[in-house]
């Protein structure tokens, strides 16, 4: 029973960073919505430039803010499942047991 108010608990707290970790993710796709430039996509449309485009087009930080967020959304899917099933479990032994109570009382 401790051990699974344990796990509740540290599935609430990770929901508050999963949240956090949301908002982060949309302000990031939101910078490099309006700053990412595709050097790809400008030489399949042979636009050439006169000059190079600055290194903050590319939106490294961004997409890497992204890579980082989304394993932790998989980690915590994970976390949450382990979780669920142990509150299943613990639902399914503790109803077993009431049952067998309840029929030891009728015996009685």
């Amino acid at each position: 029973m401790k051990k699974l108010h344990l796990l509740l608990k540290i599935a609430m707290v990770l929901s508050v960073v999963f949240l956090l970790a949301t908002v982060f993710d949309l302000l990031a796709l939101h910078d490099v919505y309006k700053d990412y430039v595709s050097k790809t996509v400008l030489q399949y449309l042979e636009i050439d430039l006169s000059e190079e485009l600055p290194s903050w087009t590319d939106t490294p930080g961004e997409w890497r803010d992204i890579q980082i967020i989304w394993v932790f959304r998989l980690l915590f899917a994970f976390f949450i499942i382990f979780v669920l099933n142990a509150c299943k479990r613990y639902t399914v032994k503790t109803l077993q047991e009431l049952k067998a109570a309840e029929e030891e009382e009728d015996y009685t």
